[in-house]
């Protein structure tokens, strides 16, 4: 090997170094709270979104809580057809859980656990202390939540149920 190439080839290795340690992180001085950097980009935990100093810091059962909420249940089945018009309370217990109180006006002994899907969707499958389950979904959409489902109460009638609940 001539020393031409050799120079040649040494200047090509440290060149190779030089341009490849020049990389930028860029996720060096982000902070994402409940989330990883991507790229540059904030990728949030499940349960968490992108708040306003953006990092993940909005837990998503924090916008489905609510304390004095009003809802309105349309109903038909085994039990025929009625409206009710009750208070509720829904509180967060995990940023992808929440408890309601009174859901479908049965009282305030009626505690279920919804589990929230997205951040603005919730599904639940559930039994509370009187032997109703509770089946459905629901969408949070400008301050109004929606549900679908029906109660399968413990003498085995079932109810559908379209719920709206204002109050957030």
């Amino acid at each position: 090997m001539t020393q031409n190439n050799l120079l040649i080839l040494l200047l090509s290795c440290v060149l190779g170094l030089s341009f490849s340690s020049c990389k930028q992180d860029l996720c060096e001085d982000i902070v994402c709270g409940e989330g990883n950097c991507d790229e540059g980009i904030c990728i949030c935990n499940d349960g968490y979104q992108l708040g306003t100093d953006n990092t993940c810091s909005v837990a998503w059962s924090t916008k489905f809580g609510g304390s004095n909420l009003s809802g309105t249940d349309l109903s038909s089945g085994d039990s025929g057809d009625k409206t009710v018009n009750y208070s509720m309370i829904i509180e967060p217990i995990s940023p992808t859980r929440v408890v309601t109180r009174n859901l479908g006006g049965f009282n305030n002994q009626n505690f279920l656990e919804l589990d929230i899907v997205s951040s603005n969707s919730l599904s639940f499958n559930t039994t509370d202390s009187k032997g109703r389950t509770f089946v459905g979904s629901g969408t949070l959409s400008e301050g109004i939540l929606n549900l679908n489902y029906t109660v399968t109460h413990a003498d085995a009638t079932i109810d559908t149920c379209q719920s709206t609940i204002t109050g957030f």
